[in-house]
């Protein structure tokens, strides 16, 4: 995981604060909640294709979150470079869920 957490967490807040999105609103954050496999020899972990095989990110789509879909964007990593990104808009996309981009100040200033 390439993005800076501080820039994850300005980015989170401050669309939190300008949505219904309350303080203690609870999320899934697939950063922490999922195993970054490298699918190398040796690696302890489920492999890739395992871990898509269990459809975690669908269970969670599929539970139509209230919030829908917070896409983070941040200066330090490309978002759309990363497949796990990519799969989990996917799957909202494909379930009518609600993708809302935020994005860290440093993000933003590479836009403009």
């Amino acid at each position: 995981w390439a993005e800076s957490i501080i820039e994850t967490l300005v980015a989170v807040l401050g669309k939190a604060s300008v949505t219904e999105m309350k303080m203690d609103t609870v999320v899934w954050f697939c950063t922490f909640s999922q195993y970054q496999a490298g699918d190398m020899d040796g690696d302890c972990g489920p492999t890739i294709s395992q871990q898509l095989a269990r459809d975690p990110f669908k269970r969670v789509i599929e539970s139509m979150p209230p919030h829908g879909m917070m896409v983070v964007h941040t200066s330090t990593a490309e978002l759309y470079s990363r497949l796990w990104c990519v799969f989990e808009i996917n799957e909202a996309l494909e379930d009518n869920v609600q993708t809302i981009p935020a994005y860290s100040m440093g993000a933003l200033q590479r836009l403009f």
